[in-house]
């Protein structure tokens, strides 16, 4: 990820680079009910620029820290357990931190994380060419509203695996609705939108599940920090290059 802010006559660039193994193991399946278990094995974290944010340190925290999603038919979470043991991980015994970390992983962030290896596929069958979409609204609490429009396109199937092109655009907006947790801040104004979202991603037929995913997406606009009586505004760009790969095998001990 490459970012870049600019406020008060200053300009400050940062690339941050991102690691994370993540297994997901099925612990129960029924027909109406399917018990996932998705837990962190590694998350490597790089970061050039000069500042130093809370909580980027985090992959010893996060080791073995485990969600259990319990999902219907249509794999939508019906349930979700392990988030208060999360927090704790990161946050220890900081208050601020937890509070921070609720609003920007909240467990909606959490819960589309999870949806997008498992419930990208659409709910009927779809012919070559044809396209679906995904609406998703996160509540970042003081932080605002993230929402999300993903539309999925299946370009072609060879043998087991069908090939996706993604397109899409998300938003970030300020507000929120009076019961998330409070900061000593809060976002006053947003307006950042994305100018590219795009990618591509390979389903396995056989195997029902993601085999692969890039999604490449630039946003930019601009917000404003109220804290107490004091108001910053600031300009941001941001480009990130997210990739996915699904294996078999534990790339950390195999």
């Amino acid at each position: 990820m490459q970012q870049s802010m600019s406020f008060m006559g200053q300009d400050i660039d940062m690339k941050i680079k991102a690691e994370t193994v993540i297994r997901y193991r099925i612990k129960e399946a029924k027909k109406d009910a399917t018990v996932v278990e998705m837990t962190f094995l590694r998350q490597k974290m790089e970061m050039d620029g000069p500042v130093a944010f809370p909580g980027m340190d985090v992959g010893e925290k996060l080791k073995n820290i485990t969600f259990t999603f319990t999902v219907d038919d249509k794999w939508n979470v019906v349930k979700f357990e392990g988030y208060d043991k999360f927090l704790q991980a990161l946050a220890g015994e900081d208050p601020m931190i937890a509070t921070l970390l609720r609003s920007v992983l909240s467990e909606s962030v959490i819960r589309r994380s999870f949806g997008e290896t498992f419930s990208l596929a659409p709910d009927k069958p779809l012919a070559v060419g044809e396209s679906w979409q995904r609406k998703d609204k996160m509540p970042l609490g003081p932080l605002g509203n993230v929402e999300v429009n993903t539309r999925y396109k299946l370009e072609d199937v060879r043998g087991s695996l069908a090939r996706l092109s993604i397109g899409g655009e998300m938003k970030w907006t300020s507000g929120d609705d009076g019961m998330a947790p409070k900061l000593p801040f809060k976002i006053s104004d947003a307006d950042i939108k994305t100018d590219k979202f795009d990618g591509t991603a390979t389903f396995d037929l056989n195997k029902g599940r993601l085999e692969s995913a890039q999604l490449n997406m630039s946003l930019k606009g601009s917000l404003t920090v109220a804290v107490a009586d004091q108001k910053l505004t600031m300009d941001l760009k941001q480009q990130t290059q997210t990739v996915t790969k699904i294996v078999d095998k534990n790339p950390v001990t195999d």
